[in-house]
């Protein structure tokens, strides 16, 4: 009976002492701030505009990740890899539509997007589109036909649905995933990029074996691919598979692997650990390790940056831009097709080919053929570097940065993957998908006294009864200067209370939480000490 009681004691006690939490709490998580005014009207609140958080580049098309968790794409489009219904090329942005078309793609957290198909993470699962010629789809088919729509990608083995995934990489023709660790692959197989001692395509998830075939690979943090081969990295070994012709596997040969193999260390000394970032382009690799860049495998154009155009088939530093140290200090890693990319500083530095001005220098490939060593990804003006690069990505012959003001491109455009409303080549980065917020709206009112800045707006609230009501921002989308479709985009961007009590000091509306809170307390503390006498007797 004792027991019984200590712990119906305890349990009230804890049940009273948390409700006071709750009590004190407003509970409020809203995104605007303030988050809360009097019914008079006139608090000044500020709102987070829409904006692109990240960039990603296929072949010949881009997509653009909105802080609002959809997606806009743009480009070439013959595969349905837009994901907008269509198979038909777009030089604006448009947004990519919901699962079978309904509705829009939302909730948005992962994107990848490979040659001809893309792959995105959200809470409902993970869904992909675009080329399903080998089943890099992973939705249980193989088709040649265009996939415009979005379809949910089955689980391992064809069971279920994928869920848990951690990341995800489109490759050139398969797919990858992270999954508690593991790593399932699917799709495309002509040279083992599966890793499961097979050259057989799958269309559902495999799970990938572990190095040289013995058991599963376990405990992979990041995994990257973009043309056959495929990297795997726990951080402290790195491992490799698939096409090896040109030593892209880091392993010092030149022969192809259907299972994982461990990656060698620099200059072919024991192995490379420490690995913070991976990256693949179709026929090279990159690893970034204590602000150092490695780089192996095919070098015709000079995309492992040594300075030279002779193949490595082992891990080898990435040199400075005058080519007297190891290129240092290194943030981030990425590559395109043939081209290799270091941000350092809100800077971004390129190297590899310069077809159709992908190294955003200024310079045409007759000019310039290609970078040996890293060169500054130069502004609009091409007189200094473009500076406050939040992301960046490449395709074949594209390069694509994120910057505070929208999506910047250089390079190939004939397939409109710009983004910008035409189909014109630049050797310089033009401006493409961008917002231009337009305000906000608090319940049914328009916010008064308005002001943008970038994509921060300010208002204040108009009178209204007392209670929660949602804030409605909305913005223009332009590709370029050419508006996209549709042109205007609106979103959830928080709530705002009304509270009456607040007209005055706030006080009166405070006192009766205030109240029930002391109380709740008082009430748990006095059940605490009732157990206590009772311990003693």
């Amino acid at each position: 009976m004792k027991l019984l009681s200590r712990a119906l004691i305890y349990g009230l006690s804890a049940l009273v002492i948390v409700a006071s939490v709750l009590f004190s709490s407003s509970g409020a998580h809203a995104t605007v701030t303030p988050s809360s005014g009097p019914t008079s009207g006139g608090t000044t609140i500020t709102v987070q505009g829409i904006s692109f958080v990240s960039v990603h580049t296929g072949e010949n098309y881009a997509l653009g990740l909105t802080s609002e968790g959809t997606l806009y794409s743009w480009g070439a489009n013959q595969s349905g890899q837009l994901g907008n219904g269509t198979t038909t090329t777009s030089t604006t942005p448009q947004p990519v539509l919901g699962e079978g078309g309904v509705g829009i793609l939302r909730g948005v957290t992962q994107v990848s997007a490979g040659t001809y198909h893309v792959i995105a993470v959200t809470p409902e699962g993970v869904f992909a589109w675009g080329d399903n010629q080998f089943g890099q789809l992973g939705i249980g088919t193989t088709s040649n036909q265009a996939n415009p729509f979005p379809s949910k990608v089955v689980g391992l083995n064809g069971n279920g649905y994928l869920s848990g995934v951690t990341q995800i990489v489109a490759s050139g023709f398969h797919s990858m995933a992270i999954v508690d660790g593991s790593v399932y692959s699917w799709g495309s197989n002509s040279w083992g990029q599966l890793g499961d001692n097979t050259v057989i395509d799958k269309n559902v998830p495999t799970r990938v074996l572990g190095e040289s075939g013995t058991g599963y690979l376990t405990g992979i943090t990041s995994i990257a691919s973009r043309g056959a081969h495929s990297l795997a990295n726990s951080g402290t070994a790195l491992y490799a598979w698939g096409a090896n012709a040109f030593g892209q596997l880091g392993v010092g040969t030149t022969t192809s692997s259907s299972v994982p193999l461990r990656v060698l260390g620099p200059n072919g000394n024991g192995f490379l650990t420490g690995i913070e970032q991976i990256s693949t382009g179709n026929t090279h690799s990159l690893a970034l390790v204590s602000g150092k860049v490695y780089s192996w495998g095919w070098n015709v154009e000079g995309m492992l940056g040594t300075g030279s155009t002779t193949d490595s088939s082992v891990p080898t530093l990435v040199l400075n831009e005058s080519g007297t140290a190891p290129l240092a200090g290194v943030e981030s890693i990425g590559t395109g097709s043939y081209n290799s990319y270091a941000a350092i500083a809100g800077k971004l530095y390129v190297w590899g080919s310069n077809t159709d001005g992908t190294l955003c220098i200024g310079s045409s490939a007759n000019q310039v053929p290609f970078a040996t060593l890293p060169v500054w990804v130069l502004g609009e003006s091409g007189s200094s570097p473009l500076e406050n690069v939040l992301d960046y990505s490449a395709g074949n012959r594209v390069t694509s940065v994120l910057t505070p003001s929208g999506i910047m491109t250089c390079g190939d455009n004939h397939n409109g993957q710009f983004g910008n409303g035409n189909v014109v080549n630049s050797t310089r980065v033009v401006q493409g998908p961008h917002f231009v917020q337009t305000g906000f709206t608090i319940g049914q009112n328009l916010a008064e006294n308005l002001l943008i800045s970038g994509d921060i707006l300010t208002g204040t609230t108009a009178p209204s009864a007392a209670g929660v009501v949602n804030i409605t921002g909305t913005a223009n989308v332009f590709g370029g200067t050419t508006a996209a479709t549709p042109a205007t985009v609106s979103w959830n961007a928080g709530t705002f209370t009304y509270e009456a009590a607040l007209a005055n000091t706030g006080s009166a509306d405070l006192f009766p939480f205030g109240l029930a809170s002391a109380g709740a307390i008082l009430l748990g503390a006095g059940l605490l000490l009732a157990l206590r006498r009772q311990q003693n007797r």
